[in-house]
């Protein structure tokens, strides 16, 4: 990708300064606690607060189009509000959020009361790749613009992966972080924001709040299964450098 040939001063201005400050947040840092106070006000701010964002942020659900969930044991990563619920073409079984913030919970469980969805919540730590779910017991497991952020990236898709069942999915998307088009577009939108309301660096936020590239976490999941869905959005087959957003949808081996 471009990044590979971008001389390291612009690298840090696109993608944060990851030599010095690395993948996993330091705790204690002023900045980072600052930050998680702040992040449901700032995730609305600069995925949901405009019309043109809501519609960025919706294309990547349109992935679960053609995918039957009537009768299936679904999980998923990160619901937020549950929006994938309403992409969902059938009804599940059961529905299982799994999140490292309850906060959201009873939303999603509103939203599966109101479509007698049977639902369960599962509360998880970002440091502890544990999911609490019997081996092989999702026929899905779902998970939008969410696997961008865990870390250890590798452990925490061998534990997504245990939970499925063998021909089972795991259907997602996630944005073209470590590309040019996405590092620009958030240069115009998140990076001011994120200065002017909460008076944040996102150059050095962004190293801890998506540790993991797009190429890289797509060269992971090739190694469960097969792609049976792979496109990019604005256009199916852009360059990841020139997307916005990632679909996939993986068939477990």
């Amino acid at each position: 990708m471009l990044r590979d040939y971008l001389p390291p001063v612009l690298n840090k201005e696109l993608f944060g300064d990851r030599a010095k400050y690395g993948q996993k947040p330091m705790e204690n840092d002023t900045d980072w606690k600052k930050w998680q106070s702040v992040y449901t006000s700032a995730y609305f701010s600069t995925q949901k607060s405009s019309s043109i964002q809501r519609f960025i942020n919706n294309a990547g659900y349109k992935v679960l189009n053609g995918f039957a969930m009537a009768d299936k044991v679904v999980a998923d990563l990160g619901p937020g509000n549950g929006y994938s619920i309403d992409y969902f073409d059938g009804k599940p079984k059961s529905y299982v959020a799994v999140d490292v913030c309850e906060e959201f919970f009873p939303i999603v469980a509103e939203k599966c009361e109101k479509a007698s969805i049977d639902f369960s919540a599962l509360k998880v730590r970002a440091d502890h790749p544990v999911i609490e779910l019997p081996p092989e017991s999702l026929d899905c497991f779902v998970s939008f613009y969410s696997l961008e952020h865990i870390h250890p990236l590798k452990a925490w898709l061998d534990e997504i992966f245990s939970k499925v069942k063998p021909g089972g999915y795991l259907i997602g998307a996630i944005p073209a972080e470590g590309g040019v088009g996405w590092a620009l577009g958030r240069m115009m939108t998140s990076k001011g924001i994120l200065k002017r309301r909460y008076g944040l660096d996102i150059r050095k936020i962004v190293c801890w709040e998506h540790p993991n590239m797009c190429d890289e976490i797509l060269a992971n999941l090739s190694s469960y299964g097969r792609f049976s869905k792979l496109t990019t959005w604005p256009a199916r087959r852009f360059p990841y450098d020139l997307s916005l957003i990632i679909r996939f949808a993986v068939q477990k081996n």
